[in-house]
């Protein structure tokens, strides 16, 4: 889930909507992990046919993933864009640090959490549903295997340990690979070549793993890096003097937000969906791009009208902006709410109750578990002391 970064505390880059679009997103993790949990994407289990297929929009987890990333790139882009020479402030050596300290002590935290309700609530030993992969690790070797490569943050790469302990702990390590692209390859094409090179490159070299190794280290999505590029040049678009990227400002972002968002729906609802994910994947950073610039055009029309528009006053409400403020706990540690209120909830008991249960109780106490985990661990961390900043940092599910 995205931690707050480092960008720098400007007027034209405080965008209090960044945090609300990063907490919603955060709350549909929550929800896809309670969703799928269940066992119903696919099967009919008694729920109403409209129900049901209302809420296969939670089924693509993938759709949370890429606002997270898209966002990381955006946020930490905005230094640079602001920058006169196109550089990360302090050269790399200051942002890693920064970085590091941001995301890694929550992130171990949340680790040693998982590791000790694994070794105290037996459900977690043998889940049944989506997780059932934390009952592999009833082996001693497996796992230590597993705890070291979460300790290294390569747990990503082997599909036998990306998902133990706590499955969402797979995107940490992914965007942590991520971050070492932007210093040293992304920047220096974008300042030679502009933004379409940007893009392009992120999406090219991510894929590459894929098509070379052929799918072998798939489970680190590293083609995420293509989402990531996608928010840098989503940051460039906003603030660049260029004047190509002033012409891309001038297009209509809401409705190509409308229409990509639209498209990756229709796909989803395919009867064979699970077929593409992958392309799900790739496509969905182009949405949440999108959605970037329009919420931007958004703010700067409400600075000049004083009418704010609707989908801006929605990522800036109340309760969006708090659930950015502690979106990161409530990635890292959702899970474990989701897997014990599944086995609390293995009995005979009517669907419709059932769903409420699982998206409901799920929800609640992954709030109220999250609200706990920032106050006591996150908020240590943040490299600002604004804990109600208005940027973030990508991760997925």
């Amino acid at each position: 889930m995205p931690p707050e970064t480092d960008t720098a505390r400007t007027p034209v880059s405080h965008l209090p909507f960044l945090d609300g679009i990063r907490g919603l997103a955060a709350l549909y993790v929550v929800m896809h992990h309670a969703w799928n949990e269940m066992g119903w994407q696919n099967a009919d289990h008694g729920l109403p046919h409209w129900l049901q297929h209302a809420m296969s929009f939670f089924t693509p987890g993938t759709f949370g993933v890429s606002v997270f990333i898209v966002l990381s790139g955006y946020c930490l882009m905005l230094p640079v864009v602001h920058s006169a020479d196109g550089n990360l402030k302090g050269g790399p050596g200051v942002y890693f640090s920064r970085r590091a300290r941001r995301i890694l002590p929550p992130y171990y935290a949340a680790l040693g959490l998982s590791v000790l309700a694994y070794a105290l609530v037996p459900a977690l030993r043998h889940a049944t549903g989506i997780q059932s992969q934390l009952s592999s690790c009833a082996d001693k070797h497996a796992f230590t295997a597993a705890l070291a490569s979460h300790v290294l943050l390569v747990h990503n790469v082997v599909a036998t340990w990306a998902f133990k302990f706590n499955s969402p702990l797979w995107s940490v390590a992914t965007e942590w690979q991520i971050y070492f692209a932007l210093p040293f390859l992304l920047l220096p094409l974008w300042r030679r070549f502009g933004v379409i090179a940007l893009g392009a490159t992120g999406l090219l070299v991510g894929l590459l793993p894929h098509f070379l190794l052929h799918g072998v280290y798939d489970s680190a999505q590293h083609w995420l890096l293509g989402q990531f590029a996608f928010g840098c040049c989503a940051a460039v678009i906003c603030f660049s003097a260029s004047g190509f990227d002033a012409k891309l400002r001038r297009l209509p972002w809401g409705a190509l937000t409308a229409v990509s968002l639209a498209l990756l729906l229709i796909i989803n609802w395919l009867p064979s969906f699970e077929k593409y994910w992958q392309v799900i994947s790739i496509l969905s950073g182009v949405p949440a791009a999108c959605l970037l610039i329009w919420c931007w055009h958004g703010a700067q029309t409400a600075i000049q009208s004083q009418k704010q528009a609707f989908i801006v006053r929605l990522c800036e409400s109340p309760f969006a902006l708090w659930l950015g403020k502690v979106s990161y706990s409530l990635y890292l540690t959702h899970i474990l709410v989701v897997m014990i209120v599944s086995s609390l909830c293995a009995g005979p008991m009517s669907s419709l109750m059932r769903l409420a249960i699982y998206m409901g109780a799920d929800t609640v106490l992954a709030l109220g578990l999250a609200a706990a985990f920032h106050l006591l661990v996150e908020r240590h961390f943040l490299n600002t002391r604004r804990a109600d900043s208005s940027n973030a940092a990508g991760t997925k599910i």
